[in-house]
């Protein structure tokens, strides 16, 4: 176990203030605490990956991030397939490294498939098809354990 310096406590302190504000309810705790990070655990997110799993960027996790999400009380994070690092966020799609490195800080991941979601012609069954495909060839490659049926939900655009 590391011990807890004065820099790193304050860093940790620093990195609370950066999270969103856990939900809560009039009702019991569910004790489920989520947060949509996207790419923020990255110290060099700004530097743009070539392909999905390319290995020349988001390569300097920022543990301080991980343990102090820990620290708040976040249990899963939510990361994403997408076909390409698009919305001009670079590392979006979660990598096997990023996976075993939420898993050593205690934390579940959730998995959201997220690509041109607001396209006009976007939901079709053929999309529908190449898209869970995709999604699948994804959770293989980063060894997510597929042991269910998934349920997929989104609220329609409208004009």
């Amino acid at each position: 176990m590391q011990t807890l310096t004065r820099r790193r406590f304050l860093a940790q302190c620093a990195a609370l203030t950066a999270l969103p504000r856990i939900a809560v309810s009039s009702g019991p705790s569910t004790n489920a605490h989520i947060i949509d990070m996207g790419n923020a655990a990255y110290l060099d997110r700004s530097q743009a990956r070539i392909e999905l799993d390319a290995r020349d960027g988001c390569t300097r996790p920022n543990h301080d991030f991980y343990e102090t999400l820990a620290f708040a009380g976040v249990n899963t994070v939510i990361r994403y397939y997408s076909d390409q690092n698009n919305a001009n966020l670079n590392c979006k799609n979660v990598t096997r490294r990023e996976r075993d490195m939420l898993h050593e800080h205690g934390l579940a991941l959730a998995i959201v498939y997220q690509f041109e979601g607001r396209s006009k012609n976007r939901f079709t069954g053929a999309r529908g098809t190449q898209d869970a495909e995709f999604c699948l060839h994804r959770a293989q490659v980063i060894g997510n354990r597929v042991a269910a049926p998934s349920t997929l939900a989104w609220t329609p655009m409208r004009p």
